[in-house]
This record gives C-alpha cells, sequence and structure tokens, in this order.
C-alpha cells in the first residue's frame, strides 16, 4: 500500500471511530493486541539486545506510542458487551 492510500484509510478509519466509536472498539483491540504482541516478541527483546538501526528506532517509537490506547478503551463496555453477554443462540 502507497503511504498516500495508507494515510487516507487512517483518516477513514479516524472520522469512522469519531462517528460510531462503540461500533469501531473491535478495531482498536486489534490494533492494541498486535502492537502489544509485537514489542513483546521483537520490540523489547531488540531494544534489550542494543539494536539501534534508525528504522528500528522509529518503528519502535511509533508501534510503543499505539499503547497510549490503553487508557481510552471503554473497559467496562467490552466487559460487559464482549464477554459477559450471553451469545445470541443459532438457528
Amino acid at each position: 500500500m502507497t503511504r498516500v492510500t495508507s494515510s487516507a484509510v487512517e483518516w477513514l478509519l479516524a472520522c469512522f471511530g469519531l462517528r460510531y466509536p462503540l461500533q469501531m472498539l473491535p478495531i482498536l483491540l486489534f490494533e492494541l493486541a498486535w502492537k502489544t504482541t509485537w514489542l513483546i516478541d521483537y520490540g523489547l527483546p531488540q531494544r534489550m539486545a542494543s539494536v539501534h538501526t534508525a528504522q528500528f528506532t522509529e518503528d519502535f517509537k511509533a508501534i510503543a506510542l499505539g499503547l497510549i490506547l490503553i487508557p481510552i478503551i471503554p473497559w467496562g463496555y467490552f466487559f460487559r458487551h464482549y464477554l459477559k453477554k450471553p451469545g445470541a443462540r443459532w438457528h
């Protein structure tokens, strides 16, 4: 994906997130999951091994910045609607 296309998609998702924040919650949770996985499995071990290439440092900062999602996710809503709510019956 080109940088312009990627920016357009990010802008579109941001607009949907402002208009429909609870409907975009699964995407926020996916973002949080992959960024946390990357940091634990790849980023932190490389950082501790003192790998300081320019690309790695830029990627590490960008992905670690994604952890600001933790305090803004409505965790109460998530637990009530995704974990505690009974599933719909299949017909």
